[in-house]
């Protein structure tokens, strides 16, 4: 039943707003005119002096790590590694322990006539 009701709700929010959406649409477009921008006169005399400087550029840099990093990548992914067989270890402990416990019967405690008659007094009292 809740699966039709939903159904049905989602049937009609989609009627609803295809319905609204043709009303929302604009009755007419504006075009503009075509805009040409250019740059301020500060920038093409940057961009020619960065052109015409001796400072060489390079199309493309490969940076490589160094031994020590690589080092540091091997301790890092080491202790990653252990962390998570130390998790995954606990997990599988703590499910075991999870079904220990619920495997357990639970005990049936029932008061003593003397606790209960005391429990109705003491409630009756408040």
């Amino acid at each position: 039943m809740k699966t039709q009701t939903l159904r049905i709700a989602l049937s009609a929010a989609l009627f609803a707003g295809a319905t609204l959406a043709g009303l929302a649409q604009a009755a007419s477009l504006t075009t503009l005119e075509p805009v040409q921008v250019r740059p301020a006169a500060d920038q093409i005399a940057q961009q020619t002096l960065e052109r015409n400087s001796d400072i060489r550029t390079l199309t493309a840099v490969q940076v490589r790590p160094s031994a020590e990093q690589r080092a540091d990548l091997v301790v890092r992914s080491a202790a990653a590694s252990a962390q998570t067989a130390s998790s995954q270890a606990a997990g599988a402990i703590g499910a075991l322990m999870g079904q220990v416990i619920v495997n357990l019967p639970a005990p049936k405690l029932q008061p003593s006539p003397a606790e209960l008659e005391a429990l109705v007094n003491a409630a009756i009292s408040l």
